[in-house]
């Protein structure tokens, strides 16, 4: 069933941040009784309300409306491999703003991604990603991943350079997000938060960042 929930976006971000406690926990989920998140379309025909946009990775290990135990109708989620800002990212997260009055975009990445990957085995031996559109979507990717590379060059890290590219490209994804003129003025309003999320694929843990 959809949540109704009062337009704010820190209310927005609680109800992800206890969806992601239950779902790590095994324990209340909303889809326990009923089954909600596979109901049928029906339940949203007549309308849709999420809370929530999502710009995620297209990926079959991360779900979000699995990792913040939500169900249908509560969650707008648009995926592109390594969490891209595309121009048809933007403008469906501006659909969602525009159309479904959600107060929260979250820009959700994950340990482990094959695309920063690939853009991380590019940048250090010149081996191209596997289509000349991955490599596009590369080209978009590398500036994070140089980031990454250029950081871990000038003091030590701990942790994994793949994973710390990720989190850079989260931010990075962000500010591409908020070139639009239409999201940036719905945030100069007062009308959307916009945060970065990270989620472990070991634990399925989430931060906020």
């Amino acid at each position: 069933m959809v949540k109704k929930v009062n337009s704010s976006a820190g209310q927005a971000l609680n109800l992800l941040f206890q969806g992601n406690s239950r779902f790590l926990k095994r324990l209340n989920s909303v889809n326990d009784n009923g089954n909600d998140i596979i109901k049928p379309p029906k339940l949203v025909s007549e309308g849709q309300s999420p809370f929530c946009a999502i710009l995620c990775c297209s990926d079959s290990c991360m779900p979000p409306e699995f990792i913040f135990d939500q169900g249908i109708g509560d969650l707008f989620v648009i995926c592109t491999i390594g969490n891209y800002a595309s121009t048809p990212a933007i403008a469906s997260i501006e659909y969602a703003v525009l159309k479904l009055k959600v107060p929260l975009i979250v820009v959700l990445g994950h340990s482990n991604c094959e695309a920063i990957q690939a853009t991380l085995d590019r940048e250090l031996t010149g081996i191209k990603p596997l289509s000349e559109n991955l490599n596009i979507v590369a080209d978009e990717l590398s500036p994070s991943v140089r980031g990454a590379i250029e950081k871990n060059q000038t003091e030590e890290r701990k942790g994994n350079l793949v994973n710390y590219a990720a989190r850079l490209h989260i931010q990075h994804a962000n500010h591409c997000i908020l070139k639009s003129p239409v999201l940036q003025e719905a945030q100069w309003e007062n009308e959307i938060g916009i945060i970065g999320a990270y989620c472990s694929l070991d634990t399925g843990k989430v931060d906020f960042i």
